[in-house]
């Protein structure tokens, strides 16, 4: 998790009002998870406790958020805001997540708790720790709404990718530049994005939006969401970073 073990957020952390936008989603993301999964062992409905976990850690975590900031704890300077911001939630998910599985996985929780830093602890056992508190000012309903169209675009993209690496126009994603053919309330949706933002998000070199709309994409570009986006792969341009493996000219 990016060197926890020499993170302190009281001096290391960047305030919640000023995590870039994904960082800020995610923990959402996760306050909701608290709020599902301590009613449910209030309600005794452990498999929804279970499910929202797992789902959590499988779809939030793995397929969006930790591939999205890998480049960021492995590339980025030591102590660059970017670092920092990517420390600052996973910790925080770190804390939360442990006490959440404590009272099923009683033994795995402890064990994770014990590799982690006296400093980030309130107790010595996690069966002591306090329970996660929801926390208001990480829940936006209008950033979540965006959020949600942009998912949806999102797995499109993911699905050209895969289809390009299938057919070897690729290798890896960050070989690829990308040109996204949008209707215009999928063009709204991605105007609400810089084009870097994009490119980090996809995990590819290059995001161009064309203006023209979906129906001037070239024949063989992927089709989704019923024919309102349309997402050209192709290999990027420039030269390949030895660090970061993106492309760039």
């Amino acid at each position: 998790v990016g060197n926890i073990a020499d993170f302190d957020p009281a001096i290391h952390g960047i305030n919640r009002a000023e995590l870039p936008e994904v960082d800020r989603y995610i923990l959402g993301q996760f306050y909701h998870l608290v709020e599902r999964v301590t009613k449910a062992y209030d309600d005794y409905e452990f498999h929804t406790m279970y499910h929202g976990v797992h789902n959590f850690c499988a779809v939030d975590l793995g397929s969006l958020y930790l591939d999205v900031i890998k480049d960021r704890l492995y590339c980025d300077a030591p102590n660059s805001f970017s670092r920092r911001a990517a420390q600052t939630v996973i910790c925080e998910i770190l804390l939360g997540l442990v006490r959440l599985i404590a009272p099923v996985l009683v033994h795995t929780a402890e064990e994770a708790w014990q590799y982690l830093p006296d400093g980030l602890k309130d107790s010595d056992s996690v069966h002591f720790s306090e329970w996660p508190k929801i926390e208001p000012d990480c829940l936006d309903e209008a950033m979540e709404e965006k959020w949600a169209g942009f998912m949806a675009i999102r797995r499109e993209v993911a699905k050209a990718l895969e289809l390009a690496r299938s057919e070897k126009v690729i290798g890896s994603s960050l070989d690829a530049g990308v040109t996204l053919y949008p209707d215009a309330d999928l063009a709204e949706v991605l105007g609400q994005f810089e084009l870097s933002e994009l490119e980090a998000l996809f995990i590819v070199s290059e995001v161009e939006i064309a203006k023209q709309g979906n129906d001037a994409a070239p024949q063989g570009a992927w089709e989704g969401l019923d024919g309102r986006i349309k997402v050209l792969v192709s290999e990027a341009e420039g030269a390949k970073c030895e660090r970061c493996w993106r492309y760039s000219t």
